[in-house]
């Protein structure tokens, strides 16, 4: 497989670049946002076009797939930017692979920044689609949704949602407005503070058409949704865990101890070599998990790849991430540094679309279909 960038994704590397050049990350550091994210920022991210990725031309996007998305995200984790971005991208493309006519037309949107979507399909502490309680009933050419939702990001400020719920004993997936009458949310700050929402849907009332998909697809189409996710997420661990590597050799160069730099220290050395192979290493995971997303998100070669990518990636970027914070001494946990604070980070990416465990049970039984 080439997983070379073409020139288009490059240019797309560098103006993410740019941006965060006029935002430095010690100056965004320990902000308390009341949505959870920067919103200057999030208008120069809507004016880069970062939200048109991914959706065709004719619905007012400039195309582009899963490997774009990637290239974002990598600069992303490694500026340290929390935003709605990765959820609306891959919530976005439920549309684009899933939608109707009409829900296509919410794209343009989309794309213009006009309106943020993302994704409710959790309902508890253990991560699958094997168990939703969420029901949704025929009641006179449309559906009744009742059901809770837990772990929505950033729900407090989308302006739909799309929502997997059982119909006729199957699950489906529907796209709900954030304004339906019977849909409630309660946020808080997360970890890594962005904002994360339970929803409530006490009889959520829907037209025939807020359908996505076909009825009983909502499995396969979730997974397709959730390699996309994770070929995000892998991407923007990779991102941090390169910054990390950045920010501890620049650390023990200054540091020093009976006299010298950290850096001298051959032990220490050793350690960080091994930080930058574990960089470099799941920075290759990263992007075959979003080039075999951007070929096809259904294969199962896509649900084996993504899989190892979030255990291998996850893995690496929480060592990394310890490693950093000891190389630092007590400096690593301070609030000044963002040290600390990509380690909150990453911690909720293992966390997010299931944790290691999870993902080695989906290879098995991916390998066991074959």
């Amino acid at each position: 497989m080439d997983m070379t960038f073409t020139m288009e994704q490059k240019l797309l590397r560098e103006s993410a670049e740019k941006m965060f050049q006029g935002a430095p990350l010690l100056a965004r550091l320990n902000i308390d946002h009341p949505d959870g994210y920067d919103t200057r920022l999030w208008s120069q991210i809507v004016e880069l076009g970062w939200l048109a990725v991914g959706i065709p031309e004719e619905f007012g996007g400039i195309g582009g797939g899963a490997v774009e998305t990637a290239v974002i995200m990598e600069e992303v984790g490694r500026n340290l930017l929390i935003s709605p971005y990765a959820m609306s991208a891959v919530a976005t493309q439920a549309i684009v692979h899933l939608g109707s006519e009409d829900q296509k037309a919410l794209l343009a949107k989309i794309a213009a920044g006009e309106m943020q979507i993302t994704i409710a399909d959790v309902e508890g502490p253990e991560y699958g689609h094997t168990t939703v309680a969420t029901m949704a009933l025929d009641v006179g050419g449309g559906y009744r949704l009742t059901g809770r939702k837990t772990q929505v990001q950033f729900g407090a400020t989308a302006d739909a949602f799309i929502v997997s719920a059982n119909l006729h004993g199957t699950l489906s997936l529907f796209l709900v407005e954030a304004n339906a009458e019977g849909l409630s949310l309660n946020s808080s700050h997360s970890l890594d503070l962005g904002l994360v929402s339970d929803m409530d849907l006490d009889g959520v009332e829907l037209q025939a058409g807020s359908l996505l998909g076909k009825p009983g697809e909502g499995v396969s189409n979730l997974r397709m949704l959730e390699n996309r996710a994770i070929a995000a997420a892998c991407a923007e661990a990779s991102g941090a865990m390169q910054a990390l590597v950045r920010d501890t050799v620049e650390y023990t160069k200054t540091r020093k101890q009976f006299g010298a730099a950290l850096s001298t220290f051959q032990a220490l050395q050793h350690r960080l070599v091994d930080m930058f192979i574990r960089a470099e290493f799941a920075r290759s995971m990263a992007l075959l998990a979003a080039f075999e997303v951007g070929r096809d998100a259904t294969s199962p070669e896509a649900d084996h790849v993504c899989s190892a990518a979030k255990y291998l990636v996850m893995e690496y970027a929480k060592i990394n991430a310890e490693e950093a914070i000891q190389l630092h001494g007590a400096m690593g946990m301070a609030r000044e540094l963002p040290i600390g604070h990509f380690y909150k980070r990453i911690v909720m990416l293992e966390n997010l679309l299931g944790c290691g465990f999870v993902h080695l049970g989906r290879m098995i039984e991916v390998a066991n279909a074959a």
